[in-house]
């Protein structure tokens, strides 16, 4: 956002506590611009020797290209007349101004002087308006109207050798300076450090189309987010004031430039690698706690498991004493191991397929004997009577 120019390049007053005459800043590069010649220069030297005595009078010439309001080429006709004395030097002309604009029209005319003292020969004693608008000695510039308006033209002050000067015996326009341009394309845009931006045309002029003001409050951290990065100013942020680029506590533009982050990139990097730390660490406790909660679990069903086991045992298994003196049948018990110290009497059975294997024949006595000596070596071991087993 920024104000628009005038089409002088002014920036208007504005107030500075509102964004009242605010507008985007939107160029279009493709514009055609022409500026009108409002100002000119004439720094002129005429002959000093065409004001003596017996001099022929030949009169000086000279054209300057102007433009008018609508960027087209005019002329400006400056004729400089001797004025030739009886005897001694004049040091005197007479100018006239015309324009091309207006059929060669007279604007202006002028009787100039020049000093022949010492000090300051040959510089402008004193200029006379015979017609057209006066001179001004304080400035040395003389205002005359061309058909586009005030033409404002500047030929030096009394005794000073910039502007129009008489020395020697040539004619030489050594400096003429004028504003204005032909008809051009924009062909860039740069802003400078003061914010204002400016259209560069390939005539090579330049002119002012906008001024960027910079916001400054006094809490910007009280300002209210809004969408698409912009904010609003709020009772806590204050009131906003707009300055000019590099005035009060604002900084220069700078063209063609990204703003750097103000982030602390090291004080970041630091804040990371801690909330990873102790992120790692949190995720270590919380790992050790698993597994401590896992290996409780274990326990406890292996516990649950050994219980189960035993009392499963108790119910269905038969202690090798009870197994000894069971006058069951042989196919029921021999089938059962012993729950305590885990003889599998299966292996006495006639009837297993290993026994038949080997040829070891067993017979029903021998069975009962090898039962019986079990359990007793299973009673010893346990401290417990046959009875009990």
């Amino acid at each position: 956002m920024g104000w628009p120019a005038l089409p002088d390049g002014s920036i208007p007053s504005f107030a500075r506590d509102t964004s009242d005459g605010l507008e985007p800043v939107q160029i279009n590069v493709n514009q055609f611009s022409g500026e009108p010649t409002t100002r000119l220069a004439l720094g002129v030297n005429l002959p000093a020797t065409a004001t003596e005595a017996g001099a022929d009078g030949t009169p000086q010439d000279l054209s300057v290209e102007y433009f008018d309001n609508l960027g087209r080429s005019e002329s400006l006709q400056f004729q400089f007349d001797p004025m030739i004395p009886e005897d001694g030097t004049s040091n005197s002309w007479t100018l006239t101004i015309r324009d091309t604009a207006t059929g060669d029209t007279e604007i202006g005319k002028y009787q100039l002087t020049f000093e022949n003292d010492r000090a300051s020969g040959g510089t402008l004693k004193s200029v006379d308006t015979l017609s057209g608008g006066t001179y001004d000695p304080e400035n040395g510039k003389l205002i005359v109207n061309v058909a586009g308006g005030p033409m404002e033209i500047d030929i030096g002050k009394p005794g000073d050798s910039t502007g129009m000067t008489q020395l020697s015996d040539n004619f030489a326009p050594v400096s003429i300076q004028k504003d204005g341009s032909a008809v051009g394309n924009m062909t860039s845009v740069e802003v400078d450090e003061t914010g204002n931006v400016y259209a560069f045309f390939d005539t090579g002029i330049s002119r002012r189309i906008f001024q960027v003001p910079l916001v400054d409050l006094p809490n910007p951290n009280g300002l209210v987010a809004q969408d698409k990065q912009t904010y609003l100013p709020s009772p806590d942020s204050g009131t906003y004031f707009l300055w000019d680029a590099g005035d009060g506590p604002t900084g220069d533009v700078v063209s063609y430039a990204l703003e750097e982050s103000a982030t602390d990139v090291a004080q970041e990097l630091t804040r990371m690698i801690q909330t990873q730390r102790a992120y790692s660490s949190n995720a270590k406790v919380i790992q050790t706690v698993d597994e401590m909660l896992q290996e409780t679990t274990n326990t406890t069903r292996k516990a649950d498991l050994l219980s189960s086991s035993a009392s499963t045992d108790r119910m269905l298994g038969k202690s090798c004493a009870a197994l000894s003196k069971s006058r069951a049948s042989w196919g029921l018990w021999l089938n059962i191991p012993c729950w305590r110290c885990k003889v599998d009497f299966r292996k006495f059975h006639p009837a297993n397929p290993d026994i038949g294997t080997t040829g070891v024949n067993i017979t029903r006595p021998q069975l009962q004997t090898t039962a019986v000596q079990a359990a007793s070596n299973c009673a010893r071991l346990s401290n417990i009577d046959n009875d009990d087993h």
